[in-house]
């Protein structure tokens, strides 16, 4: 019998021993609560089949229920952030028993601009404003940066695992969003209703659109190269209506910072097309954006002239993207901005702590900047940047950190499906690297990433890319002789 075959027995045989003590001692009048076998089967799953646990996880990611503060003011996802401690424990407890990475995983040079901005972290925690805040800031990140950036980046040299994380999110995606539509339709469509539509599962649309943006390219490329990653027709025409679903979320959360991630994740396919080289792709990125810096002020005043509102009609919704003048959303975010640009100024190199930018920013306004839904309390959203964020929370190293990675990311995820001979991997890289540009992208305008419903696809996705580098280098290396 094989590992697998006799894996699958024991959970199995396990999990309905459990059930069978739990109904038999409630028979006896020893009432037990079903939570236990199921829990005793979870921990089980942990053990035995550490890759089908990551699997559960993923797959309850999007349908896990966020809550702002389950005890003593802590607020987390339930049940997706306890098991993902559980899982933190569990590897770290492997790692001192002696189990290790992949030497090639943790060398590459991702793995080093991720373990670079985690230190950096570390070292801004020391120099925090908010110890609490930046502690507990820097353990999330720890905590997925372990689970599903290395752990699961070690199941990956699999490609039937990235395979099945896909399918999990996919599926349990396109699920939330069957959901949110339906809920979405009996109220009209309408956009005032899309901020809270898709609650209890996500609290905000910002986010539940760069989730389902995510997932945008799976379900694409599920389509387009289903033949070539082993799909059948009818499986493929399953992921067309999924894929019909998913655009229609997106159309209907009626966020602008997602609508503009998807177009520009487009863009890059058309670049990867053309086969451009990356060292091409950021000079004229550097280029441009000096141009735009050099020109700013003329921008800005076009921006100004823009009176566009968000609207029910998504064409004008559209168009509202870049009014700063009487758009509150969009004020806001320059409010916003400002804040950490002053920030920075104060606090250039170690800022002032990860975490702590919503406690602090509120006497960094200026009056000529406040809007109608300012506040002095932090209780109304974040900087709505990812980038900002890193500058403000954790000075100019933090950011270059942050952009390292992303750079990196998008090297390698172009190098594999430029020079991969596995066509089935460059598909996958390609998936990859879509989706994680969908929230580079958006995280212009949010940020998400310490949140279970981004970090999970995130440092996942950002492994894939990594395990398939390395196994790309192999296959050169022996082609070469």
């Amino acid at each position: 019998m094989s590992n697998l075959a006799s894996s699958k027995k024991i959970i199995y045989g396990f999990g309905t021993l459990g059930l069978i003590i739990s109904l038999a001692l409630s028979f006896l009048g020893w009432y037990v609560s079903p939570v236990i076998p199921i829990a005793l089967f979870i921990l089980f799953l942990l053990v035995v089949r550490t890759d089908l646990y990551i699997l559960l996880i993923a797959f309850l990611v999007p349908l896990s229920i966020p809550l702002t503060d389950i005890a003593g003011g802590i607020g987390g996802s339930l049940p997706t952030e306890p098991l993902i401690a559980i899982l933190m424990i569990f590897t770290v407890a492997k790692l001192m028993a002696g189990y290790t990475f992949d030497k090639a995983f943790i060398f590459h040079p991702l793995s080093i601009a991720i373990l670079a901005g985690l230190i950096w972290m570390l070292v801004s925690v020391y120099f925090s404003e908010i110890p609490t805040n930046s502690i507990k800031f820097w353990i999330i990140r720890f905590m997925y940066v372990l689970t599903f950036y290395f752990l699961a980046g070690h199941l990956f040299k699999n490609p039937k695992m990235i395979m099945r994380l896909f399918w999990v999110l996919l599926v349990s995606t396109t699920i939330l969003v069957l959901y949110t539509n339906i809920r979405h339709a009996g109220e009209g469509f309408v956009r005032t209703h899309s901020y809270f539509i898709s609650q209890p599962f996500f609290m905000d649309h910002g986010i539940y659109a760069a989730a389902v943006a995510f997932l945008f390219p799976v379900a694409l490329f599920f389509i387009l190269n289903g033949h070539t990653l082993g799909l059948t027709r009818w499986v493929r025409i399953l992921v067309l209506f999924m894929f019909f679903f998913i655009f229609m979320g997106l159309v209907f959360s009626f966020t602008r910072a997602a609508w503009v991630s998807l177009v520009g994740a487009l863009g890059f396919l058309g670049i990867m097309k053309f086969r451009i080289r990356f060292s091409y792709l950021l000079a004229v990125v550097l280029i441009g954006g000096f141009y735009v810096y050099s020109n700013w002020e003329q921008y800005s005043f076009a921006m100004e002239g823009n009176t566009k509102g968000s609207d029910d009609d998504i064409e004008v919704h559209v168009k509202s993207i870049s009014n700063i003048s009487t758009d509150p959303s969009n004020m806001e975010r320059v409010n916003r901005w400002s804040c950490a640009i002053e920030m920075f100024k104060e606090r250039p190199i170690v800022g002032f702590g990860p975490g702590t930018y919503t406690q602090l920013y509120g006497s960094y306004q200026k009056t000529s900047e406040l809007t109608i839904i300012s506040t002095f309390t932090g209780d109304l959203g974040n900087v709505h940047s990812e980038y900002f964020a890193a500058l403000s929370e954790m000075g100019v190293v933090g950011l270059l950190a942050w952009l390292f990675m992303i750079g990196a990311a998008i090297f390698y995820g172009m190098h594999i499906y430029y020079y991969s001979p596995i066509p089935k991997d460059r598909i996958l890289a390609m998936i990859a690297l879509l989706g994680l540009l969908t929230y580079f992208i958006h995280a212009f305008l949010n940020n998400y990433s310490e949140f279970d419903k981004i970090a999970v696809p995130m440092w996942s996705f950002l492994a894939v890319i990594t395990a398939l580098s390395i196994k790309t280098k192999k296959a050169i290396q022996a082609a070469k002789g």
